[in-house]
């Protein structure tokens, strides 16, 4: 339960900061003096970082392990985070965003892989999804911290409290094992076929 807990807290980091922006464009447009495009590309650039993150998830998991990669990338969303609340100006808001968008798009690809060789088969396909499920409770919380601060304007505290569950998984991530699941059956089934019954019809047809 502690594993399932900590790992969707991906899925919820997602849903938080793909919609906190929401609440807080109007606000960032005021200090930063940002006209209409300038603003749209502020809010859709996560997703530029989101694309390259989910093209270096699976090769992270395989090389570094999942939990190693999902650990990493806790780190990373805390910094990327920290970036965007503290940025000076709209390039390091900018820079900021592109990142946690790349560590989200991580988590994106890892996180199901590592609950799914973590659960035990007849509860496989409600674990994994319990991460899809954490996105819209991410998005419902940035509406409403994003309700909290609209009378003071404050963004900075909008952005730094998606900082939490990072922080959360940072130190979680310690006390959970690398989880590595090798489906036999799959593997019986890969050596049927060089049995010498198949091995003539693989290689002649």
């Amino acid at each position: 339960m502690r594993l399932i807990l900590i790992t969707i807290l991906c899925g919820f980091q997602f849903g938080y900061h793909c919609a906190i922006i929401a609440g807080a464009h109007g606000f960032l447009a005021e200090y930063f003096i940002l006209d209409q495009t300038k603003q749209a590309f502020a809010v859709s650039i996560i997703l530029i970082g989101g694309l390259i993150g989910s093209l270096l998830g699976g090769i992270l998991a395989d090389k570094l392990g999942r939990k190693s990669s999902l650990h990493w990338t806790s780190l990373l969303l805390i910094v990327s985070t920290m970036i965007v609340s503290f940025a000076p100006s709209y390039i390091t808001f900018l820079m900021g965003r592109i990142l946690q968008g790349i560590g989200l798009g991580i988590t994106t690809v890892v996180a199901p892989i590592y609950l799914a060789e973590a659960a035990i088969s007849s509860k496989r396909g409600a674990i994994v999804s319990s991460n899809q499920f954490a996105i819209p409770l991410g998005i419902l919380t940035a509406y409403g911290i994003s309700y909290i601060f609209s009378s003071s304007g404050n963004w900075r505290m909008m952005f730094m409290l998606g900082a939490v569950p990072a922080v959360i998984q940072l130190i979680g991530f310690f006390f959970l094992p690398e989880v590595v699941v090798r489906d036999k059956k799959s593997l019986e089934n890969w050596r049927t076929l060089f049995t010498l019954r198949y091995r003539k019809l693989l290689i002649l047809g």
